[in-house]
């Protein structure tokens, strides 16, 4: 078992836990760390897929698409009530096991390298947010871009493991619809952005 010292408010915790679940089918790999420590669970799940335009490109595109409150698998009513400067004010639902709440924070836009957003309120409690991140790197891949989404969130440790692992499957299984989202809203931005010739498209990873 690896051990790894994390400081937080000043006192140094021992991780006393590490998980890792790999699955690979279809191209199809999940990655799940939980973290156990101060009677609260870290969760960080993650999944990729490659997009055939520019970072740059990957960056408005996924601007566009919370923008523009585009089709994205259990969010809605993205709102982005406030901006300066590279950061928004957002506020949206989101959908897990049938139950939908709300999710207030800041996201952090940074051309060419990643879009973060920074939960800081939820509307469920057995979800923490301090804060909970969805994070989206942008990585050039000889001339088309690797997109990395990642949940990191955290929620009660007394709660059941087996529960840890529902929730994990489930935004692993949200991550990957996601991508077969961005296939449909790729067209439609492609089609009023960027000419025949630089069609593009998603693989899902």
């Amino acid at each position: 078992m690896k051990r790894f010292l994390v400081k937080s408010s000043g006192v140094v915790h021992s991780l006393v836990r590490y998980l890792r679940l790999k699955m690979i089918s279809n191209k199809y790999i999940l990655r799940k760390k939980v973290l156990e420590f101060g009677g609260v669970v870290l969760v960080y799940v993650t999944s990729s897929g490659i997009l055939k335009v520019t970072p740059m490109e990957a960056f408005e595109f996924y601007i566009w698409v919370f923008e523009k409150n585009r089709t994205q698998p259990n969010w809605s009513d993205f709102k982005i009530t406030s901006k300066v400067g590279n950061k928004i004010w957002f506020s949206a639902m989101y959908s897990l096991f049938g139950k939908k709440f709300s999710l207030e924070g800041v996201g952090v836009l940074s051309p060419e390298r990643f879009i973060e957003f920074r939960i800081e309120k939820i509307g469920w409690n057995i979800l923490k947010a301090n804060p909970a991140i969805v994070r989206y790197a942008l990585q050039e891949n000889r001339g088309t871009t690797l997109v990395t989404k990642t949940w990191h969130f955290m929620f009660e440790a007394k709660l059941k493991r087996a529960y840890e692992w529902a929730v994990a499957f489930q935004i692993k299984r949200h991550l990957r619809s996601s991508f077969r989202a961005d296939q449909l809203n790729l067209k439609a931005w492609l089609a009023k952005n960027v000419s025949e010739e630089t069609k593009g498209y998603v693989i899902n990873r």
